[in-house]
């Protein structure tokens, strides 16, 4: 009989939960203990305690390993067996260290995705912003042309009438003499 380690996580771009389930040993029949297994069913070479600090050098990251609090301990809990009777899982430190490790690397993979759709909408920002100030120029030039147009009309309008009024007197002075 196998023992996993079930991980949940949420997918925000999918909406969903989604699970990861790594097998962390098989139960000994003789002793009720987990045997722990490396990948592909080889047993784990030991490795070296550690020292429950992990290294975090970017600034989202930092904030992310100054949340996860204290030091790596030992993690230890039961499991129910099918015909009763309990073992004692007992992780190294290496396990917990691994874990919060992956999480570090998920979170600034998270953090990373963010950071690039900022980037995204400061750029969508500077185009529409540019756009803007394209239109508003040329809406000004608009504007200045037909003030010129407005103003030559007024213009040509005065002339005429100032030609009306010539025309007018001149009517007069000719249908008096």
């Amino acid at each position: 009989m196998y023992v996993f380690e079930n991980e949940s996580y949420w997918v925000p771009e999918l909406g969903q939960a989604r699970s990861k389930r790594r097998c962390i040993g098989k139960i000994d029949k003789e002793t009720g203990e987990i045997v722990p297994t490396g990948e592909r069913g080889r047993k784990k070479k030991p490795k070296p305690e550690a020292s429950g600090e992990i290294d975090a050098p970017d600034e989202g990251a930092e904030a992310v390993s100054g949340s996860i609090s204290g030091s790596v301990e030992d993690i230890s809990g039961s499991v129910e067996l099918g015909s009763g009777s309990t073992a004692t899982v007992a992780a190294r430190n290496t396990a917990a260290e691994k874990a919060l490790k992956r999480e570090i690397r998920e979170l600034r993979q998270e953090i990373n995705a963010q950071k690039h759709s900022k980037e995204k909408l400061e750029s969508r920002i500077r185009s529409l912003e540019e756009e803007n100030w394209k239109l508003k120029t040329a809406s000004d030039k608009a504007g200045r042309r037909e003030q010129k147009r407005l103003s030559a009309l007024n213009g040509l309008v005065k002339d005429v009438s100032e030609l009306a009024e010539r025309v007018r007197r001149f009517s007069e002075e000719y249908r008096g003499s």
